[in-house]
């Protein structure tokens, strides 16, 4: 895929989530978390760690 295309289609998917806005407080909690624990699944990953992501979400659980 061209970069010109590429730019469209992240300008597309923008537009989409801006028409969601504003965000209720409850989902944004829940998108904030998914991203969080999404990161460090990621991030650990890159590391070398061999983690499920549901192994992940329980370590960063027992942590708080």
């Amino acid at each position: 895929m061209e970069l010109n295309e590429l730019i469209k289609k992240i300008d597309a998917l923008k537009a989409e989530l801006d028409k969601l806005k504003p965000i209720k407080p409850e989902f944004q909690k829940k998108l904030d978390e998914k991203i969080r624990l999404e990161f460090s699944y990621n991030s650990n990953r890159l590391e070398g760690n061999t983690l499920s992501p549901n192994n992940s979400r329980d370590s960063s659980l027992r942590s708080k």
